[in-house]
Order: C-alpha cells, then sequence, then structure tokens
C-alpha cells in the first residue's frame, strides 16, 4: 500500500510536460553556461603543470623567470603606447608599474574618487594590459614561492580576517616592506585555529606548495556551482513545491483523515517529494560536473595551497572541488526539504509563490554572496564572523538537519491527528 502510494505520488510531481520543460531549462543553461564560463580560462597554467608537474619546484620558478622576462618585452611595447603619462609617473617596466598600481589602489580604498583621477585611469589602462596581467601570473608564482614564511603568511591571514588597517589590505609586499623598514607595527594576534594553521602552513612553503593556485578555475567553479545551485532551487519551486499545497487547496486532507492509513498519506507525499528534490539535484550537479570537469582535469591534483590562498585543509584542488561539491547538495537539500515544508502549510498557490520566491532569492544571494564564496579557505565572508576550522560544512549541515526534522515532525503530527470535529 504505502509503495503504491509513493509512486502514486512520484508520477504525480514528475508530469511529462512540466517535467519535461523543467529539465530542458535546467540542463540546457548548465550546458550554455559550461562553455561560456570555460572560454575566459587562460591555457599558460596548465601548460606549467603539464611541464613541470602540480607542486612548486626550483625548476618550475627558474623557467617562470625565463619566461617573464621574454613576457618584458610585450609588456614594454604595450607601456610605449601610454606615454608620455606614464613616464611621468616613474612607470618604465614591470616592477615600476606594480608599485604605481599597488600605490593607487592603496588611495582608492581611502578614497573612490582617486579610480576617477588622471593616475586612477592610468592605473586601469596599465591593469587592463594583457601583457600587464600575464607577467603579474608569472611573477605571482615566483613571488609567493620566495616569498613564503610564517611572516607572510601571518600577514595574508590577517589581512583576509580583516584584521589590517583598511588601507593595507591586498598590500602583503608593501605591508612586509613597510615593516622591515619600522614603518609597520606587527600585525594583530591570529585566533588560535587560525594561528595554529598558519604555522602547519609555514610548514609547507616551497616544499609543499602548489604550482600556484590557478584562480580562474578556482573562481569559476564556484560560479559555475552556485549557479547550478539556484538552479536547482528554481526546478524544486517548479516540480515539488506545488503537490502538497495543491493537495490542500482541493480538501483531500479531510478524506485522508478519515483513516488511519489515509492519515499516513501526507507523510508519503513528503517523502515523495523530498526523494525527486534529491533526484533533481543529483541530475543537475552531475549533468554540470559532466560538462565542467574534462576542461579542468590538468589542475585537479596541484595543491590549493600555494602561498597565497590559505586553506583549513591540505586538499588538491580535485578534492576541494568535490568537497564544495557536497556541501552544495547539502545546501541546496536542506533548502528543497524547508521548501517543501513550506508548501505543505501554504493553502493557495498565491500564498505559495508569496513566500518560496523571496526565499529562493534570498538563499541564493546568501549562498553566492555570503556561504560558498571560497569556502573552507582562512578569511572568507563566513570566518570574518566565526573563524572556526570547516564551519562552512557545519552550516550546510545544519540548514539539511532543520528541513529534514521539520519535514518529519510535519508528517508524524499529521500521522497520529484525528479527524477534526466540524
Amino acid at each position: 500500500m504505502t509503495w503504491k502510494v509513493f509512486t502514486a505520488e512520484v508520477k504525480a510531481i514528475l508530469r511529462p510536460w512540466p517535467t519535461i520543460i523543467t529539465a530542458v531549462l535546467a540542463l540546457g543553461t548548465m550546458f550554455l553556461l559550461s562553455p561560456v564560463m570555460a572560454s575566459t580560462m587562460e591555457p599558460s597554467t596548465a601548460q606549467m603543470i603539464e611541464q613541470y608537474g602540480p607542486k612548486a619546484t626550483p625548476a618550475l620558478i627558474s623557467g617562470s623567470e625565463r619566461h617573464n622576462a621574454s613576457l618584458e618585452q610585450d609588456f614594454q611595447s604595450d607601456l610605449a603606447k601610454l606615454q608620455p603619462q606614464a613616464g611621468k609617473e616613474g612607470v618604465k617596466d614591470y616592477r615600476t608599474a606594480r608599485a604605481f598600481t599597488d600605490k593607487i589602489q592603496q588611495q582608492v580604498w581611502q578614497d573612490a574618487s582617486v579610480a576617477d583621477s588622471p593616475d586612477g585611469k592610468l592605473a586601469d589602462q596599465i591593469t587592463g594590459l594583457k601583457s600587464y596581467q600575464d607577467l603579474l601570473s608569472g611573477h605571482r608564482i615566483v613571488d609567493n614561492y620566495q616569498g613564503c614564511n610564517r611572516q607572510s603568511l601571518t600577514i595574508r591571514a590577517a589581512d583576509r580576517l580583516g584584521l589590517l588597517p583598511r588601507a593595507d589590505r591586498q598590500m602583503h609586499y608593501q605591508y612586509l616592506s613597510d615593516l622591515d623598514a619600522g614603518k609597520k607595527s606587527n600585525p594583530p594576534q591570529l585566533p588560535a585555529q587560525a594561528q595554529q594553521r598558519v604555522e602547519e602552513l609555514a610548514g609547507q612553503c616551497q616544499a609543499g606548495m602548489g604550482l600556484t593556485r590557478p584562480d580562474d578555475v578556482f573562481d569559476l567553479t564556484q560560479a559555475y556551482l552556485r549557479m547550478a545551485f539556484f538552479v536547482v532551487l528554481l526546478a524544486t519551486l517548479g516540480l515539488c513545491a506545488p503537490l502538497l499545497t495543491r493537495n490542500r487547496m482541493c480538501r483531500m486532507r479531510q478524506t485522508q483523515w478519515v483513516t488511519r492509513t489515509g492519515r499516513r498519506v501526507q507523510g508519503i507525499e513528503m517523502a515523495s517529494a523530498c526523494c525527486v528534490s534529491l533526484l533533481v539535484t543529483l541530475a543537475v550537479y552531475g549533468f554540470s560536473m559532466i560538462l565542467w570537469l574534462p576542461k579542468f582535469s590538468a589542475y585537479l591534483d596541484t595543491p590549493v595551497f600555494d602561498g597565497s590562498y590559505l586553506p583549513w585543509f591540505d586538499w588538491t584542488l580535485g578534492t576541494y572541488i568535490l568537497v564544495f561539491l557536497l556541501t552544495s547538495i547539502a545546501l541546496n537539500m536542506g533548502c528543497a526539504l524547508l521548501m517543501v515544508w513550506v508548501s505543505a502549510h501554504c493553502g493557495s498557490y498565491i500564498s505559495l509563490l508569496l513566500i518560496l520566491v523571496p526565499f529562493v532569492v534570498v538563499a541564493f544571494i546568501l549562498e553566492a554572496e555570503w556561504l560558498m564564496v571560497s569556502p573552507f579557505i582562512i578569511g572568507n565572508v563566513v570566518n570574518n564572523l566565526l573563524p572556526v576550522k570547516g564551519i562552512e560544512g557545519y552550516i550546510d549541515l545544519a540548514v539539511l538537519v532543520l528541513g529534514a526534522l521539520l519535514c518529519w515532525a510535519s508528517a508524524h503530527r499529521i500521522k497520529h491527528q484525528q479527524l477534526a470535529t466540524a
């Protein structure tokens, strides 16, 4: 009896045309986003990984320095087009250009109007040069490798945790230089767990560092999976949420409450909606990963720690993406369970939409701008509030458990509810 009711409810949710339309829109969106987002990835890091391996080595640094020297010629040609203004500001090569742009960035942090000044516009022109960006990436590898030590990592952690003065943020090398010259005081003391992790990472400098944390792969994968999160929320809203509300509108509850078996039906309805939500979640994320991972298979063995970003765990990029995927699925399922629970208590489609549409928007904003922005990295948005190792995973699991408990409690209450007298 229970199984027959369950399969009937699943069929009621997965009606042919709504299911086909939802599948085409959801999977089609991820299919179209994959090549568009992947096209912005520079191939240079993958080539270096293929040549030198996934970890930074002295041979890699020597090769990167030679490559940077050849890129300097291209930058000089581009810089000539910005004369004479660049020359007046003392910008003659990459090092002076980097110092100039860092200075302007520091001024912009203090006064946003500097960005519209002639110097601000010149800095924008310099940073917009492809040759400058190539040199910046190449020098980042060398600088991260040669400058990795306990002091520099402590300053990076303090910066990412929001402990440095605003004017000094994102100015790590300038801060180190001023610190050595006695112009800056030591950074504030880090929280205990962050300090312990910095000590562990300092022991991995040079020997255990990744070639470089491939920024584009790291950031683009997160953005791609955040879009998958939003697509799953919309698919759940369109397919699963209306079922319980429709039954409530048709006054089927009174008929179900006549018998003990009937009072079990709402729990079966909620279970079927939850199972379909899980199916939708796995289908969208699985399809997305099939499209996405082959494009970046060369990066998966690269350690996340490269002297710049400070991970809480000693993970490769592949492991990081897997954990990010699993926590995203847990958060998606938690939100889906909450949507199913809300739909069981709505008496009309209008009230359902008035509650769940804002819920979807708020859930996506919190996920995309707060919870799943570089999770498990020291100093992301959540870590600034709660500097606890792995706090993002705990929050995702808490949402999942909350949704499951609410659905279980609702189904349990209805199962034992007696027929109300008119």
